[in-house]
């Protein structure tokens, strides 16, 4: 009996030992980043005239909001990470004319642009710099891209492309420190869909387009 108890509690501490160290590699290597986001596009969303010749112009405005990053990184250097942010950004349409664009019910089209990505996290030993290169998505919600004048499907509301980044970890206490990133998304979209918008008589062609993103977070583990 007594060594059956020896046995358990041998087979017990085997067991503690194994789970440490499966699992405090795991917890080193995972790092969460809630972060706030301002977003920059660059460009307008398209343009293009009307069945009577008149041309338009659509843009989408500068906007902040907020997101999440998640990493796992497989060693010092290299890693993985999925992220994603909610941007606050309305549309605007606009007619132009020979000299200057003027607004057109610019209160009445209020949006979001939700961006997410998954990418390779390279961050050179010795340096707190970092580099995030992948795939991406960015999704169109709210008033503005359900209205009548961008009535987009929902497969219409998605572009895919890819993001680039370059970011900083800058350690401000023992046990906080501040991620500083900048990344730029690329990506094709339509910004009235395959159907133009039938109030106006517009169809604007797809368009590559790129977004600035400028995102301030809080790293979990700081390091």
């Amino acid at each position: 009996m007594n060594m059956r108890l020896r046995m358990a509690a041998g087979l017990g501490a085997m067991v503690l030992v194994v789970g440490g160290i499966n699992t405090a590699p795991l917890a080193a290597q995972v790092q969460v980043t809630p972060f706030f986001a301002s977003y920059y596009p660059v460009g307008n969303l398209g343009q293009g005239n009307d069945t009577e010749g008149n041309p338009w112009e659509a843009l989408q405005s500068q906007g902040l909001g907020f997101g999440a990053a998640f990493s796992y990184m497989f060693s010092d250097a290299l890693g993985v990470e999925i992220g994603g942010s909610y941007i606050f950004s309305n549309a605007v349409f606009r007619t132009c004319g020979a000299v200057a664009c003027g607004a057109t019910a610019p209160g009445l089209l209020k949006g979001g642009v939700i961006l997410g990505q998954l990418s390779l996290k390279f961050r050179p030993r010795g340096t707190n710099f970092f580099l995030v290169l992948g795939p991406a998505l960015a999704y169109r919600s709210g008033k503005a891209w359900g209205a009548d004048w961008f009535a987009l499907s929902g497969s219409e509301k998605m572009g895919f492309g890819g993001m680039a980044g370059l970011g900083v970890i800058a350690r401000v206490a023992p046990k906080l420190a501040v991620d500083v990133r900048v990344e730029v998304y690329g990506y094709s979209f339509d910004v009235d869909g395959a159907d133009g918008i039938p109030s106006l008589g517009t169809n604007f062609s797809s368009k590559f387009r790129p977004d600035v993103v400028l995102k301030v977070g809080l790293p979990f583990p700081a390091r």
